[in-house]
């Protein structure tokens, strides 16, 4: 699990970082101050040190994770159920399913696939 608050919280960071969003804070009275270098560098902190990794927990904690993550899972699930229950199939049929299965985890798993879509 912390591998993947660890790269969740990567991911949302290089987003942070790329967003290129003026800092600046807006007043209860509506007023924008536009903050500055060491006030922003403080904020970045917080959101990289604290918040950010918090976040990603949090949606890791609730089941949030990469697609190839969860198709992986499935994939696991599916085969250990096979193998189990291996008796009732005769070992070419068990073979050529497993082999079936084989593509298509890899179809799924791959880099091909949408890494960075959270489910």
């Amino acid at each position: 699990m912390n591998k993947q608050i660890e790269e969740m919280a990567r991911f949302m960071l290089e987003k942070s970082n790329s967003a290129n969003v003026e800092p600046i804070f807006t007043a209860q009275d509506g007023t924008e101050i536009v903050l500055g270098e060491e006030a922003t560098k403080l904020l970045d902190d917080v959101l990289e040190q604290a918040f950010i990794p918090f976040l990603a927990e949090c949606l890791v904690k609730e089941g949030y994770r990469k697609s190839t993550d969860v198709a992986r899972e499935i994939f696991e699930e599916i085969e250990r159920e096979i193998k189990n229950h291996s008796i009732y199939w005769s070992y070419q049929n068990r073979d050529t399913l497993l082999n079936n299965i084989a593509e298509l985890k890899k179809k799924y798993e791959s880099d091909g696939a949408d890494d960075e879509q959270i489910h």
